[in-house]
C-alpha cells in the first residue's frame, strides 16, 4: 500500500511479485482502515461460528482425507475409493483428488521424502508443513479459492 493507506503501491507490487500474482493483488480492494477488525470464522459466508458450519467442515475434511487406500493397494481397483471413481467429474479431477489423498503430488513434504532438498515449511504462510491437505485446504492462500470452488462444484457434481 502507499503511505496514505488507500491505494496499492503498483510499482512495488509489480517488482516483488510475478505478473499473475501482482494482477490479483492490484485487483483486491483495500479495506477501510476506519472499520474495526473482528475475529471471524472463515468457514462460512457470514464469518460467524455455528455448530452447523463446524459439522460441515468436519464432514468435508473427512471426505477430502478419504478412506483408507488399502483396497487400492490390496489389488482391487475400486476398493474404498469407489465413491471417487463413480463421481461425475472429469477423470483428471478424480486422479488429482486420489493423488492428493495419497500424498502423491509434489508438495514440499513429498519432495523431501524423495530426497529433494527443500524447506518443508509452507512457502506462503510458514505456519505449517507443506503437505497436500495444507496446500489444497487449510493454507491461507487456498481458502478463498477453495470456498469459491466448493460452492460451484458442490452445486454441480453428484457423487452417487
Amino acid at each position: 500500500m502507499n503511505n496514505d493507506g488507500t491505494t496499492w503501491n503498483e510499482e512495488l507490487i509489480k517488482e516483488e511479485f510475478c505478473e499473475y500474482d501482482a494482477a490479483l493483488i492490484l485487483e483486491a480492494p483495500i479495506r477501510d482502515s476506519n472499520v474495526e477488525d473482528f475475529l471471524g470464522w472463515h468457514y462460512n459466508t457470514n464469518g460467524k461460528f455455528s455448530v452447523k458450519s463446524a459439522y460441515d467442515l468436519a464432514l468435508w475434511q473427512a471426505t477430502i482425507s478419504g478412506p483408507s487406500a488399502e483396497g487400492v493397494r490390496g489389488g482391487t481397483e475400486e476398493g474404498d475409493w469407489s465413491f471417487l471413481w463413480k463421481a461425475r467429474v472429469p477423470p483428471k479431477i478424480q486422479l488429482f483428488a486420489w493423488k492428493a489423498c495419497q500424498e502423491a503430488i509434489p508438495v514440499a513434504i513429498n519432495l523431501k521424502k524423495r530426497g529433494v532438498q527443500v524447506e518443508v515449511a509452507c512457502s506462503c504462510c510458514s505456519l505449517r508443513k507443506e503437505n497436500s491437505l495444507h496446500v489444497l485446504v487449510s493454507s491461507l492462500a487456498s481458502l478463498g479459492t477453495l470456498r469459491l470452488t466448493l460452492a460451484y462444484y458442490l452445486s454441480k457434481w453428484s457423487v452417487y
